[in-house]
């Protein structure tokens, strides 16, 4: 209550209730009447003021949802796994020569025609048809054009071009659907092996997700056509997460939207990050339940504590804009293990979380690709593993 008061003091409400209580009581009846007319007044006063106080508070916190996105977050309360997001689903068996093997540890991609695998193991780009069947293999162990020492992360850009960034060789490498060489663009020592993701933007810039360095600063560096250094976006600021930037420790990812809006997430925040093709930087996010951030100013050279904070720590993946909808989900695991979707619109505005149902690891063109491994599955046994995945595309939903 004294909280209360203090609030309408500071609103001028208290005023005419302390003055009205100085009404002489000598001035008869009908001025006491009038007083307790004043006192009456002044104590409706008071309470519609609480009132509006009270509603003021409790939605300081809530942003008022439009009808669409009220339609929108119902649906996801209502439904809460992942297959709010789903219209229809494929399962495509993947068909390859006996020759051609596939790493459990991939980067895939994908455009309405193609479906791009990049092999760590076999050091080449394995091409696919939507339907699973086996186009080629792209490139080879080795230090020439066109040849692999680290196949790290592969992207598929307009007119079906693969985009393949090796880590070791520190360079990208563009090609063909039909597997020609068309370009090799080092970028050297300004991203070594910091690189965790790598999309491809409507018109054709390239873009990098890395630790940010003293020579790159920041989280994402775009590249042109031509295969030059254009500009570095979401630069860091914040000194305390430096002991991990220097080890290259980067978990999040980027994801550039047909009209070539960047989002980006990254493990230093539960913020995403929207940078429009004017270059203008915007973020918002809503802070999950039971977040734990990284713990600041780890020594550096203490590699042990630095696994151990992340370890403990939530975990921020990468986000997927799904084209069909405009929404936005942010990939989050919280330790132990505890996996869910926060959903966006592009807005920014919050509309709830999923904890349930199918991962994703990619999306285009309304699609959502999923990996089902055939390791230990009653249907496949242990024996064939020389593909070990299923892919299934998930057709999105439209709200």
């Amino acid at each position: 209550m004294a909280d209360v008061k203090e609030r309408m003091k500071a609103r001028g409400l208290m005023n005419r209730c302390g003055d009205s209580a100085k009404i002489s009581t000598a001035a008869g009846s009908k001025a006491t009447s009038r007083n307790v007319c004043r006192m009456l007044a002044c104590l409706c006063t008071a309470v519609f003021a609480v009132a509006i106080l009270l509603l003021i508070g409790c939605g300081t916190n809530r942003k008022w949802l439009e009808p669409r996105q009220q339609r929108i977050a119902q649906l996801i309360e209502r439904v809460g796994t992942a297959e709010v997001f789903i219209a229809d689903a494929d399962t495509i068996r993947l068909s390859a020569p006996d020759t051609v093997l596939i790493d459990y540890d991939i980067s895939v991609a994908f455009s309405d025609s193609i479906i791009a695998i990049g092999n760590r193991i076999e050091k080449n780009v394995v091409l696919f048809s939507r339907d699973g069947e086996f186009i080629r293999a792209i490139g080879q162990r080795g230090l020439g054009p066109g040849e692999f020492q680290g196949v790290y992360c592969v992207a598929v850009g307009p007119g079906d071009r693969i985009y393949v960034y090796d880590h070791w060789l520190e360079r990208i490498s563009v090609f063909s659907p039909n597997g020609d060489l068309k370009a090799i663009w080092s970028v050297g020592a300004l991203t070594s092996y910091y690189v965790r993701d790598m999309g491809v933007g409507p018109t054709g810039l390239i873009f990098l997700h890395h630790a940010p360095s003293e020579q790159v600063p920041g989280f994402v560096s775009v590249w042109d056509s031509t295969g030059n250094l254009s500009r570095i976006v979401l630069k860091a600021s914040d000194s305390k997460y430096r002991s991990y930037f220097k080890r290259g420790v980067l978990d999040g990812g980027i994801q550039i939207s047909p009209d070539g809006v960047l989002f980006e997430s990254n493990i230093f925040s539960y913020r995403v990050w929207k940078v429009y093709p004017n270059w203008v930087e915007t973020s918002f996010g809503e802070e999950p339940a039971r977040y734990h951030p990284l713990p600041h100013n780890v020594p550096l050279e203490e590699a042990e504590e630095l696994h151990a904070a992340i370890s403990r720590s939530t975990i921020i993946l990468k986000p997927l804009f799904l084209e069909s909808s405009g929404l936005l989900l942010q990939d989050i695991v919280n330790p132990p293990n505890q996996s869910f979707y926060q959903v966006y619109d592009t807005s920014g505005t919050y509309l709830g979380r999923v904890d349930d149902g199918p991962s994703f690891r990619s999306e285009s063109h309304g699609f959502l690709l999923g990996l089902y491994p055939k390791y230990g599955s009653p249907k496949y046994g242990k024996v064939e593993q020389r593909i070990p995945y299923d892919i299934i595309l998930y057709k999105e939903r439209k709200f």
